[in-house]
């Protein structure tokens, strides 16, 4: 791979052009509507590796009462919640979405999809080198391309969870009881020091640069927590 620029802004380039190519060629091939839910007149942006499962298993409970377990939550918030392709949004209505260190969120990607096949920097620098391939799996495509025009978005982070959660309360005017769901947890924010390099740093500064900067990241790789 060639050598890396840090402040270099021709993958973020190449990957908008990759995007509006394909969304061009292949109508709903991506679609942040995939994950675009209504709820209570308030829409919700899941976004994966983001404590979606949490969010959604805790908003299922208030509202069927229970949990039940031979029903995913995912199948049940598609059926019932999700909003289609090409329908119209109220954009008077509220919205919101939790983001997430893109540090800790790729490498929670990864443990989730990839382990065993690559290591964490043959990944990255796969991803570098193939723009294309970061649009193609949702658990790491960039959170900012899950954003939607127009809409009155509150962004949340997933660092403040606990904080946060309350807030969804309030939006949704909902009093949910908080659900931790940990069915995909990889522990990826008590794992920086074992993956990280400097050269793996400095590619996810490359392949999430519009992240850092749109939800207010630094690119200083966080102390793991425990």
């Amino acid at each position: 791979m060639k050598d890396l620029k840090l402040f270099d802004n021709r993958f973020i380039r190449r990957l908008k052009f990759k995007y509006l190519t394909i969304r061009k060629l292949f109508p709903g091939f991506i679609d942040n509507r995939e994950s675009l839910y209504l709820i209570n007149n308030v829409y919700y942006i899941s976004i994966n590796k983001n404590f979606s499962s949490t969010v959604k298993s805790s908003i299922l409970l208030f509202l069927k009462g229970e949990l039940n377990k031979t029903v995913s939550v995912d199948y049940f918030f598609n059926r019932h919640f999700l909003i289609k392709r090409n329908s119209k949004l109220n954009f008077q209505n509220k919205a919101f979405m939790f983001t997430r260190n893109p540090y800790i969120r790729i490498l929670s990607a990864y443990i989730h999809i990839y382990e065993g096949s690559k290591n964490f920097e043959e990944f990255l620098s796969f991803l570098h080198d193939n723009p294309s391939e970061i649009l193609i799996e949702r658990h790491y495509l960039p959170q900012y391309l899950f954003d939607i025009d127009n809409l009155d978005i509150q962004y949340l982070k997933v660092e403040n969870f606990l904080t946060n959660f309350n807030k969804v309360k309030s939006i949704l005017n909902l009093n949910l009881e908080l659900i931790v769901n940990n069915k995909h947890k990889t522990g990826s924010s008590n794992l920086i020091s074992k993956y990280y390099t400097d050269r793996s740093k400095k590619l996810v500064d490359i392949l999430y640069e519009e992240d850092f900067r749109r939800f207010d990241y630094i690119k200083e790789l966080p102390k793991n927590e425990n």
